[in-house]
């Protein structure tokens, strides 16, 4: 076996804000209507975030799950019988009418710790079978086209992607017809948490023309974005906000600096 280099800090804090600019430029395609970049966003997310036997997770080489992460995810309530689809939103009348990604068009945005926000649940399907960040990023990244086509699915990607399984129809003079893409708007959200998270001055929203949008199992009527959490202001030598106990200028202020 050839013998191997390890990366520098430096080469790796370049990988970073490289893995950092394909998430930007799949999710700004994504939001132009390229869906299957969805797939391209699970990609990268797994680069940062899985950690294995034989995966380094990237953030975890620059000591970065020890930091906080945001979610914008609708929690689940185990009471609730119906299903969850805690990161995507609906469109329910108008000319957009489906599940898109609310990016930051968000009610409850708040910090979590990175195992938390991994393995949180973000979708629950008409079985009661959850998936969590890891199980979506995972499947679309290693079996179903974003690095790997496997001849088969978790079953519980499947069912949601090909059943239809979080139950969600649309009424037309035909008939109901099933909404498609669940994973996909969930995927472009969790590429916007990461955004957000490692971009402190990352925003964006789309307007989008439609009526009332429904979020995990609560409707919202009204199209005024809510406030977001940001980063305080803070110098380079202070703490980091993010809660790593590393200074700023080393941990979220470094992809900041770099660009500037």
């Amino acid at each position: 076996m050839a013998d191997r280099q390890d990366l520098t800090p430096t080469e790796l804090e370049a990988h970073l804000r490289e893995q950092l600019e394909f998430l930007e430029a799949s999710a700004d395609a994504f939001d132009r209507g390229r869906l299957a970049e969805a797939k391209r966003i699970a990609v990268v997310a797994r680069v940062l975030c899985h950690e294995s036997r034989t995966s380094h997770a990237l953030l975890s080489q620059l000591s970065r799950h020890d930091g906080k992460y945001l979610t914008t995810a609708i929690p689940h309530e185990p009471s609730n019988i119906g299903t969850h689809s805690g990161l995507t939103a609906m469109g329910v009348g108008g000319k957009e009418h489906g599940y898109f990604a609310p990016l930051d068009d968000t009610p409850l945005p708040h910090w979590l710790d990175f195992d938390d926000w991994w393995s949180e649940t973000i979708m629950v399907d008409d079985r009661r079978n959850q998936l969590s960040r890891r199980d979506l990023v995972l499947t679309a990244a290693n079996q179903d086209g974003g690095a790997h086509v496997d001849p088969s699915l978790d079953e519980r990607y499947a069912r949601i992607t090909k059943e239809n399984s979080l139950a969600w129809v649309r009424q037309t003079p035909s008939g109901a017809q099933p909404i498609p893409h669940a994973e996909k708007a969930a995927l472009r959200q969790i590429g916007h948490e990461l955004l957000r998270t490692f971009k402190p001055d990352y925003r964006k929203t789309i307007k989008r023309n439609t009526g009332a949008i429904v979020m995990g199992a609560m409707t919202f009527n009204s199209p005024a974005p809510p406030p977001t959490p940001v980063f305080p202001a803070v110098g380079r030598n202070d703490p980091c906000p993010c809660g790593s106990r590393r200074k700023f200028k080393k941990c979220h202020g470094v992809v900041g600096a770099q660009e500037r």
